[in-house]
């Protein structure tokens, strides 16, 4: 009798264990690109990957440089709004800094709005540094319409 109790208890264990696995792939995030970008000399790509799934929402930006094939993550967001899709790419006429906006992105109540969405996020390719106007992160400054209009941005003519 004990060696039948032992073997169930082994086969419920190992049947658990299985349950278990395939259950923790739908916890895991699943990794979606929704959004990518070409600087304007298309040396640099962006891209907005997807990492957190439903209710929350988490992206990552990868820089990759195209010439070297070298990739980083500059970027890690907190928790923020959906739809996904309203988000887009800006790049300065020189190919130096991005300006990622967004119209459903959790913002500072002082953030205006420039083209029609949010100023989420800018980052300097040559120094590395970065600017967020995130209302769930405290890494980085803010920025505004300042900082901003003073740059001659891809998409103006």
């Amino acid at each position: 009798m004990k060696r039948f109790t032992k073997t169930i208890a082994i086969a419920i264990a190992l049947v658990a264990a299985f349950i278990l696995g395939r259950l923790t792939q739908y916890w895991k995030p699943a990794e979606k690109t929704t959004l990518r970008s070409l600087s304007p000399d298309n040396s640099v790509r962006i891209d907005l990957i997807e990492v957190g799934r439903w209710p929350d929402r988490d992206f990552d930006l990868r820089l990759e440089n195209l010439k070297t094939g070298e990739t980083q993550t500059i970027f890690k967001s907190p928790d923020e709004g959906m739809p996904v899709g309203s988000e887009r790419i800006l790049w300065s006429s020189d190919g130096k800094r991005l300006l990622l906006t967004g119209r459903h992105f959790v913002v500072r109540e002082q953030t205006p709005i420039f083209k029609g969405a949010s100023p989420y996020l800018m980052y300097d390719l040559p120094s590395g540094k970065i600017w967020c106007n995130a209302t769930q992160q405290a890494a980085y400054p803010p920025f505004g319409l300042d900082d901003i209009s003073s740059i001659k941005w891809e998409n103006e003519k």
